[in-house]
């Protein structure tokens, strides 16, 4: 659909058990670009008139809310900001993250990143800048609210959940009682949180509450 080199494509993305069903209008060479977990189309979907699939992997990855703008994470921890549209990489992030990223989340202008060397960084694109907060393990998932406000992250062996003001920096809430490994945080709004693990119980927070 649409351009001549532009088509609707479902990326059938596996995680442990779970797979999940993206729909993107997207030229297919951006995604060779980024190819790093098994790509399938889907019924509908197509990568091209000369394809019907392809095998690739895909990287920590998100997109914003209009979907004309995707933040890619590489091996390394650095972070390329590319516009969908074109094709084209427009800004790379790097130096910061020192090893593999494992989840990026994009917000109202916002990234933030959950890095195997304990790090999550929040680059503010509208302001040119950014920081990062330290955790005392690996960071396995981070996430940001929808209007790009409040970060957090997996801090601790003890699968615990730092909530923090973006803008500020300051530590707002922890949260207890995830029992395994986590595998998501998602916001529903600036106060309430769910939290996923590898089990099949996930958490709900009201941060009025803590």
């Amino acid at each position: 659909d649409g351009d001549d080199d532009t088509s609707t494509i479902y990326l059938q993305i596996k995680n442990g058990n779970i797979f999940k069903l993206i729909p993107l209008n997207i030229k297919a060479r951006v995604i060779t670009q980024l190819a790093q977990e098994t790509i399938t189309p889907q019924e509908g979907g197509t990568l091209g008139d000369e394809t019907d699939s392809i095998s690739a992997t895909i990287p920590p990855f998100a997109l914003n809310e209009d979907k004309s703008l995707a933040v890619v994470s590489d091996e390394g921890g650095d972070l390329k900001l590319v516009d969908i549209k074109q094709a084209k990489v427009i800004n790379v992030f790097g130096n910061v993250n020192l090893d593999k990223v494992f989840k990026v989340d994009f917000k109202n202008n916002k990234i933030i990143t959950a890095g195997q060397d304990r790090k999550s960084v929040v680059y503010d694109l509208k302001n040119n800048t950014h920081f990062f907060k330290k955790a005392k393990f690996l960071i396995y998932c981070a996430s940001l609210s929808l209007d790009g406000k409040r970060g957090a992250f997996s801090n601790d062996e003890e699968n615990n959940v730092i909530v923090f003001n973006t803008d500020n920096k300051t530590k707002l809430y922890k949260l207890t009682n995830n029992l395994m490994t986590l595998s998501a945080i998602l916001f529903i709004n600036e106060n309430e949180i769910f939290v996923t693990t590898d089990s099949n119980k996930f958490n709900y927070y009201n941060l009025k509450e803590q």
